[in-house]
């Protein structure tokens, strides 16, 4: 009995994303972040990646909370799926539980 609510309690925590505690969906848009993202937006999501130069419009800036609070999660996904501008777009290459993912991760750059 002790161990099911240990359990549903450790489960609460994460789903609520009580602070210092990283989530699975962060841990995973991470990793697909450095692989597909930071070429272009950095590894710190500054939008200095080392191929930042050569694009126009440059990458944007996730760490510029100005920025982020201008951007709905929705437009994020919309954006990672289709691409806009200078950004290709993933659709074919991520399946929809990554792009979530990074959408996630994105949001942890601003704080």
């Amino acid at each position: 009995m002790r161990t099911g609510l240990w359990c549903c309690a450790a489960v609460a925590v994460l789903a609520v994303g009580a602070p210092g505690v990283v989530r699975a969906q962060e841990v995973t848009g991470a990793a697909v972040f450095h692989v597909r993202c930071a070429m272009c937006h950095g590894a710190e999501g500054r939008g200095n990646g080392p191929m930042a130069m050569a694009l126009n419009p440059r990458p944007i800036d996730f760490t510029n909370p100005a920025k982020r609070l201008a951007t709905t999660d929705s437009a994020v996904r919309q954006v990672i799926r289709h691409g806009r501008r200078s950004m290709p777009a993933f659709s074919g290459q991520l399946s929809p539980a990554q792009v979530d993912s990074v959408a996630a991760y994105i949001k942890t750059l601003h704080r």
